[in-house]
């Protein structure tokens, strides 16, 4: 279990004692027998994931590999690159796709983050099992290229990454520390032009003197644009919302930012429970 803690930095992990007083608990709330267990917790809403029985170290690592990951998963230093959710990498559809795409709810730990969540998770679950005949969405067109990725991200943990995207009036009700009681999580969808038009257009557009060619080397190799969702929380208008992003972002020549792009925090420290 340490050095799976070590292996795995995306994971928490906790060692419990099951006691007789408490093995009502871990049944009726967890669905543990009988000890030992291996339990994994992931987001609100999603049954926990229970193995019963004494566990090897090559049968442990392969459990790890089939549920290291949430259902909906967070966004975090060690995640972004392989959600495809990072200036600096490519698309999950891999590095020849020019535009992709990633949908945060961003938020601090509450009911209303957990409500939002398992929202989300309602709609990834339904645009995977669309049928191939049946694509009629955008959305679940992008996901199935491997071009859209859902995710949420720790408003407080990540607050500088999390102001910078949704730079709204209400930002402290949604990042930074806890003020009061209000919290209020937003869903942003990061639109995103990788590398491979940049590298065309700088090909194109050769730098006038060294200060310019100084300033694009400082640029991300990724453009990104940000819209923010206002409007109701059912799934329909959420999936639809998501659709026309990605219509207007596949047709239609968007101003992108061309400046350097704040990156996630690391998080240095191994954590024993979530």
């Amino acid at each position: 279990m340490r050095q799976a803690a070590l292996n795995y930095a995306i994971c928490c992990f906790r060692i419990c004692a099951m006691t007789r007083r408490g093995i009502f608990l871990w049944w009726n709330v967890f669905g543990v027998e009988s000890a030992p267990a291996i339990v994994f917790l992931k987001e609100h809403g999603v049954k926990p994931v229970v193995y019963h029985g004494p566990a090897n170290n090559s049968w442990f690592v392969d459990i790890m590999e089939q549920n290291k990951h949430q259902e909906l998963p967070q966004l975090r230093s060690v995640t972004s690159m392989e959600l495809g959710c990072d200036a600096c990498g490519y698309s999950r559809a891999g590095n020849e796709t020019a535009i992709w795409y990633c949908v945060i709810l961003a938020g601090r730990s509450s009911p209303e983050l957990n409500k939002m969540r398992a929202t989300l998770h309602r709609i990834l679950e339904a645009l995977s099992t669309v049928d191939n005949d049946q694509l009629s969405s955008l959305a679940a067109v992008a996901l199935k290229e491997k071009r859209l990725t859902f995710t949420w991200l720790d408003g407080e943990a990540q607050q500088r990454y999390c102001f910078f995207h949704t730079q709204i009036e209400n930002s402290y009700e949604t990042c930074g520390p806890r003020r009061d009681i209000t919290n209020i999580p937003e869903l942003i969808i990061v639109h995103t032009k990788g590398m491979l038009q940049k590298i065309v257009l700088n090909e194109e557009k050769k730098p006038k003197n060294m200060l310019e060619a100084f300033l694009n080397d400082d640029v991300d190799p990724a453009s990104q644009l940000v819209a923010r969702y206002n409007s109701s929380e059912e799934s329909l208008e959420i999936i639809k919302w998501i659709s026309q992003i990605i219509e207007d972002g596949d047709s239609r020549e968007l101003p992108f930012l061309e400046q350097k792009l704040l990156h996630l925090f690391p998080k240095m420290q191994i954590l024993f429970g979530q």
